[in-house]
């Protein structure tokens, strides 16, 4: 029951959500976290071929990106 809690109250009330994209424009996982370092270490863990973006919610109105990692292409 209170995995259950914790779970809604970081989906809903955490201010970063991490989104991870990819190749297709499609996104594949969204992720949520409490700190701006935990927010950019799951970026920075992310696949090469995935475009990762971290909003972070200022308000109940108002979201901002903070990180935008395009996909990296090997020729």
């Amino acid at each position: 029951m209170i995995k259950a809690i914790r779970k809604l109250a970081l989906k809903y009330f955490s201010p970063y959500t991490i989104e991870y994209i990819n190749e297709y424009g499609e996104t594949t996982q969204v992720l949520h976290a409490w700190t701006r370092q935990d927010a950019l270490e799951w970026t920075a863990c992310s696949l090469r071929e995935e475009a990762v973006i971290v909003w972070c919610a200022n308000s109940v109105f108002t979201v901002v990106p903070v990180a935008v990692r395009q996909a990296v292409t090997e020729v």
